[in-house]
């Protein structure tokens, strides 16, 4: 009589799955790689190695953004997908260059409808002054603009 044996199989390596994304418009410019889990590491433990100081960093675990202030109290699990991107900022100013093109667009509207409607009643709607006036707002509502935002 043949008796059957358990097999055993070699244990499943645990492992987490990360990518490191150094330009977050650029998806092939990023590491994929995966880390061996350990259980008494957090967060923190696992990014403090290869990440260059001088960026900002976003962190996601499984999707989720994890805020930095979090990342010496979360914990991995075996299976996990981390995901760290170089946040992207706006240029210096913030919010003004927004601001400053939307200023910019209203001026250019103004021009249009302006410049043929005082052109008409200063100068008998001459073509000329329309073109001269329809170059004026704008030049003149440019200058404007910057200087009222400027960073």
């Amino acid at each position: 009589m043949t008796e059957t044996l358990p097999v055993i199989a070699a244990p499943e390596p645990q492992l987490i799955h990360a990518v490191i994304a150094y330009n977050a418009f650029d998806p092939e410019d990023c590491t994929r790689i995966t880390i061996d889990h350990a259980p008494d590491k957090t967060l923190a433990d696992y990014l403090g190695g290869p990440l260059p100081e001088e960026a900002d960093w976003a962190v996601g675990v499984n999707g989720g953004l994890i805020e930095p202030e979090h990342w010496s109290t979360v914990t991995l699990s075996p299976g996990d997908y981390l995901t760290v991107s170089v946040r992207p900022h706006g240029g210096q100013g913030g919010g003004k260059m927004v601001l400053r093109l939307v200023a910019m667009i209203a001026v250019m509207v103004v021009a249009w409808y302006a410049a043929p409607a005082l052109a008409g009643a200063f100068f008998g709607g001459s073509s000329i002054a329309a073109g001269v006036i329809g170059a004026t707002i704008p030049t003149i509502g440019s200058f404007k603009v910057n200087q009222e935002t400027a960073p």
